[in-house]
């Protein structure tokens, strides 16, 4: 039977054999000490691996580990490069890799994500017209959500900028709306010119509306300053 083998003294990475054990299941392992000072109880079958061997321990654990970018828990570097592995703090890195990316890109070319946007609508409106149909259902669902969550503050700071925006590309605006409205087959257009008359007929209403309620509350108000008198 061949003899043991002695690994005492030996170097794996930061990791100096000490002395001969046993891990916890039985099988041969060696207790080391790394360069931090600190010892730690490692398998003979991890130790002996190559060090390009993404299984190999040529550290403590603390010496192993990092800090979670998003939520600071310590990880082993086995693990993701940048976060301890939870789905939460991967899709924020993802989140913030993706927003440095593009911010790249807009850096390098002014418009790129508008473009590339505009791009993959027009290439979905003319080649899959029922998804483009069922994506423009969303984004107003979207949008709808939106408005109901925001408060009065957010919904004047929405208006004053799309008052503003408007106000400085006025004309590009127009003229970008008119050749879409050109673009559209009869049938879309019909559609497109009924919506608009319906959606103003509801804007008449509660603008009559809000200017009768505003009206019941100026003369709730005269008549409480004639009680009071």
């Amino acid at each position: 039977m061949p003899a043991p083998l002695d690994l005492t003294g030996r170097r794996f990475g930061k990791l100096v054999a000490l002395r001969r054990d046993r891990w916890h299941d039985g099988k041969t392992a060696w207790q080391c000490r790394c360069d931090c000072g600190a010892e730690t109880l490692v398998p003979l079958n991890r130790l002996n691996l190559p060090d390009d061997d993404p299984r190999a321990i040529r550290a403590c654990e603390a010496c192993r580990s990092r800090r979670c970018v998003v939520c600071g828990a310590p990880y082993l570097r086995s693990g993701s490069g940048k976060t301890c592995g939870k789905e939460e703090c991967r899709k924020e890195v993802r989140r913030a890799t993706n927003a440095a990316a593009e911010a790249r890109a807009e850096q390098r070319a002014p418009g790129y994500k508008i473009g590339r946007q505009r791009e993959w609508r027009r290439r979905m409106r003319k080649e899959r017209p029922d998804l483009y149909e069922a994506y423009l259902e969303r984004d107003r669902e979207h949008h709808r959500r939106r408005r109901a969550q925001m408060d009065e503050l957010d919904r004047a700071i929405a208006k004053a900028y799309a008052r503003e925006y408007y106000a400085k590309n006025r004309d590009a605006i127009r003229a970008r709306w008119r050749r879409w409205l050109d673009s559209l087959p009869p049938a879309r257009r019909e559609e497109w010119d009924e919506r608009m008359r319906q959606a103003a007929t509801r804007y008449r209403q509660r603008k009559a509306l809000s200017q009768m309620m505003r009206q019941a509350a100026q003369m709730v108000e005269r008549m409480e300053n004639d009680n009071d008198k």
